[in-house]
C-alpha cells in the first residue's frame, strides 16, 4: 500500500476523536472498569458494522478511517492489561478473571451479532 497523505490525515484526525471518546468513558468505574469495557466493546461493534455493511473496494479510505482511526483510537488493550495487572497486584483474582473474560466475550458477542444481521 502506498503512502496516502489524505488517508493518514483522516486516520489521525478520526483516531483523535476515538481517543477523546475513550478518555470521556474512562471515568465510568465500579466493580469493573466499565469505561474501558464499554470503549473496547463500542470499538469492536463499530469496526464490525463498517466491515460488514460498508466495506467496498471503492470505499477503502472510509473503511480504514473509521476502523483504524476511530475504532483504533477508541479501543485500548494496554489499559485493559494495566487495569488487570492492578487487580492481580491487589490479589483480586476473581475480579481480574471476570474482567478479562468480559473484555473478550462481550465485544466478540457484539461483533457476532452484527455479523448475524448481514
Amino acid at each position: 500500500m502506498s503512502l496516502n497523505l489524505v488517508l493518514l490525515m483522516a486516520v489521525s484526525l478520526v483516531g483523535g476523536v476515538g481517543a477523546v471518546v475513550r478518555h470521556l468513558l474512562a471515568g465510568l468505574h465500579g466493580w469493573l472498569p466499565w469505561g474501558t469495557l464499554l470503549a473496547n466493546t463500542l470499538a469492536s461493534v463499530v469496526g464490525a458494522i463498517v466491515l460488514v455493511f460498508f466495506a467496498h473496494p471503492t470505499q477503502r479510505i472510509f473503511e480504514l478511517t473509521v476502523v483504524v482511526g476511530f475504532a483504533g483510537g477508541l479501543s485500548t488493550l494496554s489499559t485493559l492489561a494495566g487495569q488487570t495487572h492492578g487487580m492481580l497486584r491487589e490479589r483480586q483474582w476473581f475480579r481480574a478473571l471476570v474482567y478479562v473474560l468480559a473484555s473478550f466475550v462481550i465485544p466478540s458477542t457484539g461483533v457476532m451479532l452484527v455479523a448475524m444481521f448481514r
